[in-house]
C-alpha cells in the first residue's frame, strides 16, 4: 500500500463524514481524549506543612572563614517561609562576644537575627553570669536587652591572676 492515495490502512476507501458518527461528535470525542491524554488527573496536593519541627539540632553561622554563631537546641520549629526559628532548651552562642546564651525557650527572627524571650534567660561569659526573665538578643552587634530583675555574678580578673567574685542582687 502506498500512502498518500486515498486508502486507509486495511486497503479500504476513506470513510465519508456523512457515513456513521457526525463530524462535530468525532471531533469533540478527538479533542476530549487528547486533552485526556495532555492533561493526567492531578494527584491531590497536601496543603503545605504549619511548620518544619527538628530535634536535637546544631546549627553554625560563618561570616569571612569565622566562626559568627552557633546554636543547640533539644527541639527547632521554622515556619514554612524559614523567617522564624523557634528554639527549646537553646544555646546561643557568639563567640567573638566572648558569651553564650541560654534559654528554656527562645524565638529567633532569622532575617534581622534578633532573639528574644520570656522563659528566663542565663547570659555566660568568660568572668561573668547573668540571669534575667525577659530578653532581646541582637546577634550582629552582640546587644543584650534583659527586661525585670537581673541577677548576675562576675569573676574580675587582678594583676596577681587570681579572681574575685562580685555578685549582684
Amino acid at each position: 500500500m502506498v500512502r498518500g492515495d486515498g486508502l486507509r490502512r486495511d486497503g479500504q476507501p476513506p470513510r465519508r463524514a456523512g457515513r456513521g458518527r457526525a463530524p462535530g461528535t468525532l471531533l469533540a470525542a478527538l479533542l476530549l481524549a487528547a486533552l485526556s491524554a495532555a492533561c493526567p488527573e492531578a494527584p491531590a496536593q497536601e496543603p503545605p506543612p504549619s511548620e518544619v519541627r527538628l530535634e536535637a539540632v546544631t546549627a553554625a553561622r560563618h561570616t569571612e572563614a569565622r566562626l559568627a554563631a552557633r546554636a543547640q537546641a533539644r527541639v527547632l520549629t521554622v515556619d514554612p517561609r524559614g523567617t522564624e526559628a523557634v528554639l527549646e532548651d537553646a544555646a546561643l552562642t557568639v563567640p567573638r562576644a566572648g558569651l553564650t546564651l541560654r534559654a528554656p525557650r527562645l524565638v529567633l527572627d532569622t532575617r534581622t537575627l534578633v532573639a528574644s524571650g520570656d522563659r528566663g534567660v542565663r547570659i555566660e561569659g568568660e568572668h561573668f553570669e547573668i540571669r534575667g526573665q525577659r530578653f532581646v538578643a541582637k546577634l550582629g552587634e552582640e546587644t543584650v536587652h534583659i527586661d525585670g530583675p537581673v541577677h548576675g555574678q562576675a569573676v574580675l580578673a587582678t594583676p596577681t591572676g587570681t579572681g574575685a567574685e562580685s555578685e549582684a542582687p
